[in-house]
């Protein structure tokens, strides 16, 4: 039998073979705004996961800076206090155990050549920390110092074979010395540094998760998907469904604004790195409002057909 597009006032009205396909078919729409929320809010990446808004704003603006470790702001930190809050630098020369002996005597070359020594320690244990604090370099006592720093001279007893550091050795004579219980300086030993785990969380910097621009085509592909669900969804609302009009029109625009908020923050967000709790928002609400009218949807294609005469 011919359809007669006249009679046809509601999702309700049309035949049932065709409730059933437009049942399915909403039904799969369900599942992917489901799963593409769930991917979204779901773990960044292997073992890590990072606020919504944050992966948000490193997509669209690109990463943030790199915070630098403890101990390299320490160690490249040339003026202030000798502590936490200022520079490390003088626990290789002024502050170390053996300087006052070394160079109580010393002549101006012998000098310059010992503060060359120690100048190239502290730079060796910055080129650990700056390639992620090797583990294995550090339980074997062998660190190889990178090319710009081969001809620089570092003190004999920490020399290793083939131009290598030993690392764990030098570090132990400079910072752990102090930084352990029963060390040279009882506030330093609050803040135990004699282990490699406890140096760790001090010498590995803050880098963004590698790969988060990968993201990208997803956020593109979730935003076409956004609109063409919303324009299908406002033409199901405002010509198929019952019920008020105040009602149909609010479900019908409220993911179209929600998706025009997440835009224009979006843009936002990639020029200055900020407002990216608004994409979120916008994004959140763009996916209730499709939830909703999936949910209305379907329950019109629930309801018996009304009389020809109504």
């Amino acid at each position: 039998m011919p359809i007669d597009a006249r009679a046809l006032r509601s999702l309700s009205d049309t035949p049932p073979a065709v409730r059933g396909l437009l049942a399915v078919a909403l039904a799969a729409v369900a599942v992917v705004l489901g799963g593409t929320v769930a991917a979204c809010v779901g773990p960044s990446g292997a073992g890590t996961s990072s606020p919504l808004a944050d992966r948000v704003r490193d997509t669209l603006a690109g990463p943030g800076p790199v915070v630098p470790a403890p101990v390299e702001r320490l160690l490249t930190t040339r003026d202030g206090p000798f502590n936490g809050h200022g520079t490390m630098r003088p626990a290789f020369t002024t502050k170390s155990a053996d300087w006052d002996e070394l160079t109580a005597t010393a002549t101006a070359e012998t000098l310059r050549t010992l503060s060359d020594e120690r100048e190239g320690e502290c730079l060796a244990v910055l080129a650990w920390v700056r390639g992620g604090a090797d583990h294995a370099a550090f339980a074997a006592d062998a660190f190889a110092l990178p090319a710009d720093l081969a001809g620089q001279p570092v003190t004999p007893a920490w020399r290793g074979e083939n131009g290598s550091v030993r690392i764990r050795s030098l570090w132990t004579a400079r910072c752990a010395v102090c930084h352990r219980e029963g060390g040279r300086n009882e506030r330093a030993g609050a803040i135990p540094l004699d282990t490699y785990d406890r140096i760790r969380p001090f010498a590995v910097s803050a880098r963004p998760a590698a790969g988060v621009r990968s993201e990208t085509p997803a956020l593109v592909a979730g935003a076409g998907f956004g609109l063409i669900a919303c324009l299908t969804g406002t033409g199901f609302l405002t010509l198929c469904t019952r019920g008020p009009w105040a009602i149909r029109v609010s479900l019908a625009t409220g993911p179209l604004l929600g998706l025009l908020l997440a835009a224009v923050a979006a843009d936002v967000v990639a020029g200055t790195g900020r407002g990216a709790s608004f994409v979120v928002f916008g994004a959140g609400a763009t996916a209730v409002g499709l939830a909703a009218q999936v949910l209305v949807c379907l329950t019109e294609l629930s309801l018996p057909a009304r009389p020809r005469n109504e």
